[in-house]
């Protein structure tokens, strides 16, 4: 079985921007988690997002109860997702106040 891990976002500035990953192939992945751990005050929503185009996502949808709100203070969020039958996945941070940095970890498994 293959595994892979690294960093999908490192040091993010969080503030009132969007913050987006690069895309997460996760088209040959029997599951995927994305350990995301944010430093500061930020107050925002943090979601995981999906795509099922071919080539270069355009197009990501928010995964059902994904969804967390941050509210200005330092914290972690994992996801953890087996059996999945899209082929890209995304973190995405809205941010309305305060600041920080985020860092989202990501680890695969593929056969």
């Amino acid at each position: 079985m293959r595994i892979a891990n690294y960093d999908a976002l490192s040091a993010a500035v969080m503030g009132v921007a969007t913050i987006t990953s690069d895309p997460i192939d996760i088209s040959s992945s029997f599951g995927y988690a994305v350990h995301c751990i944010w430093t500061g005050t930020p107050t925002g929503t943090l979601t995981l997002e999906a795509s099922c185009q071919e080539n270069a996502p355009t197009a990501f949808e928010t995964i059902s109860g994904t969804s967390v709100s941050l509210v200005g203070a330092a914290g972690a969020q994992l996801y953890n997702v087996s059996d999945c039958q899209y082929k890209w996945a995304r973190i995405k941070y809205v941010g309305a106040s305060g600041a920080g940095l985020i860092t989202a970890h990501v680890n695969k498994k593929g056969f």
